[in-house]
């Protein structure tokens, strides 16, 4: 959970959600994190905030515009490394599956 203007939000990632954030950034999720350790391209972080970010408390993903404002509000408030952790325990606590290794 993050706080952005006094709002308070989180992502929520699955793994149809991960597709759809893969086909909009053009990008395998898994694939950048192994190979930037986490620190994902704003690219793919903008689209994270439109796509798995919802307000806390409500059922409904933010969209493009308003996720696209929230991400630049994030960055500017919050900074870039802060985002890309916060972004990479939500994905831990969602999908732990993808970061077993059997």
């Amino acid at each position: 959970m993050f706080e952005v203007n006094g709002k308070q939000y989180d992502f929520k990632f699955n793994t149809e959600r991960i597709s759809i954030i893969e086909a909009a950034a053009k990008t395998a999720i898994m694939g950048e994190y192994s190979n930037t350790n986490g620190l994902f391209s704003l690219k793919t972080m903008n689209s994270m905030f439109q796509l798995a970010a919802k307000e806390v408390g409500s059922d409904k993903f933010l969209g493009q515009t308003e996720g696209a404002k929230l991400f630049e509000d994030a960055l500017k408030e919050r900074g870039y490394a802060t985002i890309a952790v916060e972004i990479q325990s939500a994905l831990m606590r969602d999908t732990p599956f993808l970061f077993q290794a059997n």
